[in-house]
């Protein structure tokens, strides 16, 4: 599953956006963080740590009981000893059984830059594993897409 978006400004910027604690923390506001992100900078890399709480309402009541508190860790990390701006991103849900994780990229383009992250999702449970990942894949979907809309109002409020 990929979700993407287009920015007005240079990959790099827009990497400096979606690292910063600011904006993080706006986001986490918005989207159900648990608390506050962690991020770590080196020379290779930028580490950004966000605990998330799924919103219990929104996960159909035959699945509540494979979620557990709904809590879970997602971890984004982004390389920096590359010719562009990449990484990974998985999430942490505990004894849930459902792994999701992807890729996430900043490419240039002549507006500005594409923000691409793109996702895969496993569950671990025979039978009704597909309806498991079909809902934990629609509502990840729209989240990535609302998230990428923040960051585009964060930009345009921020300039």
């Amino acid at each position: 599953m990929l979700v993407s978006h287009e920015y007005p400004v240079t990959p790099t910027q827009l990497l400096e956006v979606v690292t910063n604690q600011a904006f993080l923390d706006a986001r986490g506001a918005q989207f159900g963080a648990a608390s506050p992100s962690t991020v770590r900078r080196s020379a290779a890399e930028i580490v950004v740590v966000t605990p998330r709480q799924l919103p219990m309402d929104k996960v159909p009541t035959a699945f509540r009981s494979f979620v557990g508190t709904g809590a879970l860790v997602q971890t984004d990390t982004w390389l920096l000893d590359q010719s562009d701006l990449s990484g990974t991103w998985s999430t942490d849900v505990g004894g849930a059984p459902v792994k999701v994780s992807g890729t996430h990229s900043i490419k240039a383009t002549a507006a500005g830059c594409e923000y691409a992250v793109d996702a895969t999702i496993k569950s671990t449970i025979a039978f009704i594993g597909a309806a498991i990942e079909s809902q934990v894949g629609g509502f990840l979907k729209a989240l990535i897409g609302k998230e990428q809309e923040f960051a585009a109002e964060w930009i345009a409020s921020h300039a």
